[in-house]
């Protein structure tokens, strides 16, 4: 599995006290341009995505107040906007020297020693396994940077 999100942009919130992807409202099959306007490719719901709900619970390990994250294919003309946008950010790679957790797991923790940066670059061992996550405290604020996000890009 490929930390890559299915639809080109997954996006979730917990609920306090998450732990586990039952606790973690998300989009199946993530959202997607279509014709000129953005589109759910699946139902919102708890446990939709898994990918992204370990993502937030890994998070969630490091700062509780964080629970909401979204994921987007990584592209380096959008990892730098998000640099120029944010203050925290951060880069890894999708290895796992110790083989205790997941890649994706492995890789957000080693970023998160000192709290949850806003955006984390995965670079993953190809293009479809990298990936940037984008995080807030909740949802409103999330969808809002997105939004700023997608009119920065050229």
């Amino acid at each position: 599995s490929t930390a890559r999100p299915a639809g080109g942009c997954s996006f979730a919130y917990a609920l306090r006290g998450a732990r586990s992807p039952n606790d973690i409202a998300a989009v199946a099959g993530g959202l997607r341009a279509d014709q000129g306007t953005v589109r759910c490719f699946g139902q919102v719901g708890f446990d939709a995505d898994e990918r992204i709900s370990r993502t937030i619970l890994t998070a969630l390990k490091f700062d509780p107040a964080v629970r909401s994250a979204a994921s987007i294919r990584f592209s380096g003309e959008i990892f730098a906007v998000l640099c120029d946008m944010f203050i925290e950010t951060a880069e890894t790679r999708d290895l796992n020297p110790h083989g205790t957790s997941s890649p994706v797991d492995f890789a957000l923790s080693s970023c998160c020693s000192k709290g949850v940066p806003d955006v984390v670059a995965m670079h993953g061992s190809s293009p479809d396994a990298s990936v940037i996550w984008i995080f807030d405290e909740g949802p409103a604020r999330l969808a809002s940077n997105i939004i700023i996000l997608s009119n920065r890009i050229h």
